[in-house]
């Protein structure tokens, strides 16, 4: 039995030989250590990893023989290398392709505007879909109804794949904004602007100015009072008043500007990161705080330019900069208070009612001054909640 398996595992090889040669062939195995069997008399099996031996020996000795039959043990790997190797490797290849076929490489959501990505991010990750596991450990069910109970604001959601993404697609549900009489038991309306009433439509409450007043920032327009035949009550005020408002708004450049002038930038760090696992491969250490700024670049690996990896390179530059002084021409300093002019209007006036607008300006001796004087109309009001002492 030990025999037929040192067989199995090493080969063997059957070889027919003259009678007469038997006793020479059994005196070449003995001298060096082979094993072999006689099988009907004329016949000898012979281990494939000892073959080479006993052919030289053979041929010395003028042994003739013939190869009856070639077993191959556990030993054809050692004689069929190239090819062992090229199974090896398609076995490899096609694992490999069905393993990242089922990861999950990219998260999208979709339709969410009120819960954050992160937010959502988070609540996946703890239902166990996250970028790098596996679609097989992956119960749609149940990361449905886990985001649906643990948001208000989520109406419905749906998790789908896609190839090796997954995406969450989610509807949020539409809250009605309390109405303004609910926001405080007690309110008055104040003025927000200094300006000239123009409407005035009191809901609740008792109006203290009429069109044409001119009232300051933080004026009573209408009081929560509501005044009855036999009593008067207390409210929360409500109502839509127009006021016109007329600003004035300045902006002064100076000629003499600085300008920051980049004078080499190298590189300060370099890691790479796999899913949520960060490698250092470069960085320089030492205090850089004042000396210079650190920008840092993120850069995604991505298989044929389309698919992107959960791999990241990140690289972290040092941008050493010197500060010049220079005098900007009348050109620039025009351009320079016109693009300030334009932020300024455009956050002021994007939800109001233009009157008119004269913009102007002239050189003073140490730049430009740049003049707005701009008329609108718009909603003045807001609430102001009050309280009553108890006695």
């Amino acid at each position: 039995m030990i025999r037929n398996l040192y067989w199995l595992v090493f080969g063997c090889i059957e070889l027919a030989v003259k009678i007469e040669d038997i006793y020479k062939i059994i005196s070449i195995c003995l001298k060096n250590g082979i094993k072999m069997t006689l099988k009907n008399g004329n016949k000898i099996i012979l281990a494939h990893r000892d073959f080479d031996v006993v052919l030289e020996a053979f041929e010395n000795n003028s042994v003739n023989y013939d190869v009856v039959k070639e077993y191959f043990g556990l030993n054809i790997l050692n004689k069929r290398k190239s090819f062992i190797a090229m199974v090896v490797t398609a076995i490899f290849t096609v694992s490999t392709i069905f393993l990242m076929s089922n990861l999950i490489w990219d998260i999208d959501i979709q339709g969410n505007e009120k819960i954050s990505n992160a937010m959502i991010l988070t609540e996946l990750d703890k239902c166990g879909l996250k970028i790098g596991q596996l679609w097989f450990n992956v119960d749609y069910g149940e990361i449905e109804s886990k985001l649906l109970y643990t948001y208000e604001d989520i109406a419905w959601v749906s998790v789908n794949r896609r190839g090796s993404v997954a995406y969450i697609s989610v509807i949020e549900a539409e809250r009605v904004e309390p109405n303004q009489s609910t926001r405080f038991e007690y309110s008055n309306i104040v003025a927000n602007e200094d300006c000239v009433i123009e409407e005035i439509d009191v809901y609740l409450g008792t109006p203290l100015v009429k069109v044409g007043d001119s009232v300051k920032k933080g004026d009573v327009l209408i009081l929560g009072i509501m005044d009855n035949q036999d009593e008067s009550a207390f409210c929360s005020a409500q109502g839509r008043v127009v006021g016109r408002v007329n600003k004035k708004i300045t902006i002064n450049v100076d000629r003499k500007q600085q300008s920051k002038e980049h004078e080499k930038t190298t590189l300060y760090s370099l890691k790479i990161k796999i899913f949520d696992f960060s490698v250092n491969i470069f960085k320089k250490y030492g205090n850089l705080e004042g000396k210079c700024d650190i920008i840092e670049k993120k850069e995604k690996i991505a298989i044929f330019g389309k698919r992107k990896l959960p791999i990241e390179v990140i690289r972290q530059y040092k941008v050493f900069s010197s500060f010049q002084e220079y005098e900007s021409s009348d050109e620039e300093l025009i351009q320079n208070a016109s693009y300030q002019m334009r932020a300024i209007m455009h956050n002021m006036l994007h939800d109001v009612n233009l009157n008119s607008l004269k913009t102007y300006g002239e050189f003073t001796d140490s730049g430009y001054i740049m003049i707005s004087e701009v008329v609108y109309s718009c909603n003045v009001t807001s609430d102001i909640e009050f309280f009553l002492e108890e006695k």
